[in-house]
């Protein structure tokens, strides 16, 4: 939820990465929901923990969602994704969670098929909806016509996600308005550079100003997530250099100390940044072999997060492939690595079928988040998620399906001679 917020082809990219978590969520509700029944009862033999209710109703279910006999929610962050926390039977449309004080901030709240066949049917946005963990929520789920509502109400902090919803809404509609005029060719080229340039800074403003203001907000961490994956994204000749970078970092030191403590990998993400040193790893490639970053030293490396379950990366293999095989001789590795769901043995088999299917020839790894998670290592809160790295191993470009064409011109301008870095002006 924290991505690029304004841009709606990345916006939540995430949500991807957890509906396709809950596809193999939907085989093992029982072990969740024993798994929310040992929360319980840990948080009630613990007398300092508090637990928090969190409750709802749905109506007309049976019609508006066939095969959905349970709902779940998870919590999220960009250093563990989503991390299903509590699911539960409905009982005459209605459901009651038990959660722990403790699990705190952004969580998301979806039905759970009990159709295992059929269950990419009832998993979506349309079926979902973000909330803030908090004592008194009450969700309320609603088919109108053929859409399906889901209404949540809490406290403060839902009422600050609220506002921020709202005020982005509005800028939306501005953007939407913009696109159409664009479209339909009523507005002068530069006209609509100038409209987008600003409309971008108000987006930028808006996100800024939320994080300023409600520095209790467990929500505000997730909108200051996303200024810095911006400011990732940001060419050379764009980039406004190291006080941008600082300007973030206050932020982040400015907001309440349980919002810091939940974002400890924010931190973590900004000093790697100003760093711009790529963390070294090794991994299990499909034929079983090793692999080791470091074999790679002196070239220029593309590290591609994906996985089988990602429409949006896979799409982006065919371009991938021209790139690879336009500046391989010339010293070009890409390093695949891969994030499914399942035990392990199920993984492989995605992963594997994937490359196949794919048709991929450069390195793959799957990552084993048990021995070394190297989403959590590099900040990967959406896929795909691609760093490039240069020759000295400094990051020069953090993209995601890349739209915008960037990964093309980093490597026609790193393959010229030009390696200047893409984030910290000095």
């Amino acid at each position: 939820m924290l991505l690029n917020m304004e841009k709606i082809s990345r916006k939540f990219l995430g949500v991807v990465v957890f509906i396709s978590g809950l596809l193999h969520l939907s085989s093992c509700v029982e072990q969740t929901s024993s798994r929310s029944a040992k929360l319980a009862s840990d948080a009630a033999s613990a007398k300092q923990e508090e637990i928090i209710l969190i409750q709802g109703r749905v109506t007309q279910s049976s019609e508006a969602i066939p095969s959905a006999d349970s709902v779940a929610i998870a919590s999220f962050s960009p250093a563990t994704q989503y991390e299903v926390i509590a699911s539960t039977r409905l009982k005459n449309g209605e459901f009651k969670f038990q959660v722990p004080k403790s699990i705190s901030g952004t969580a998301i709240f979806t039905f759970i098929s009990k159709d295992k066949s059929d269950s990419s049917r009832h998993f979506g946005k349309r079926n979902s909806a973000f909330f803030m963990i908090e004592d008194s929520v009450n969700i309320l789920v609603d088919k109108k016509s053929e859409e399906i509502n889901i209404n949540i109400t809490g406290g403060r902090q839902n009422r600050a996600k609220d506002l921020y919803d709202q005020e982005r809404n509005e800028l939306l509609k501005r953007k939407n308005v913009l696109s159409n005029k664009k479209e339909n060719g009523v507005i002068a080229p530069e006209k609509y550079r100038k409209e987008k340039e600003l409309l971008s800074a108000d987006f930028k403003k808006q996100k800024i100003q939320f994080v300023t203001n409600h520095s209790y907000s467990f929500y505000a961490l997730d909108v200051l997530h996303g200024l810095v994956e911006s400011y990732l994204n940001i060419p050379w000749k764009d980039h406004p250099g190291s006080v941008e970078l600082e300007k973030y970092k206050k932020l982040f030191f400015s907001l309440e100390k349980p919002i810091q403590e939940k974002g400890h990998y924010l931190l973590e993400l900004l000093q790697n940044v100003e760093a711009r040193k790529i963390s070294s790893f090794t991994g299990e490639m499909p034929d079983g072999k090793t692999f080791d970053l470091t074999s790679l030293k002196g070239k220029v490396i593309l590290i591609d997060f994906w996985g089988s379950w990602c429409g949006w990366c896979r799409k982006g293999h065919p371009h991938l492939k021209e790139l690879y095989a336009k500046y391989k001789d010339k010293g070009f590795e890409i390093v695949g690595v891969g994030m499914e769901y399942g035990n392990r043995e199920e993984q492989w088999t995605k992963f594997r079928k994937a490359i196949a299917e794919d048709g991929i020839s450069w390195t793959q790894i799957l990552m084993d988040r048990q021995k070394q998670d190297l989403a959590k290592e590099y900040g990967v809160s959406f896929y795909p998620s691609k760093f490039l790295v240069d020759r000295d191993g400094l990051l020069v470009l953090r993209v995601g399906s890349d739209l915008e064409g960037l990964l093309d011109a980093k490597l026609a301008e790193l393959f010229s001679g030009d390696n200047k870095p893409s984030f910290i002006s000095n």
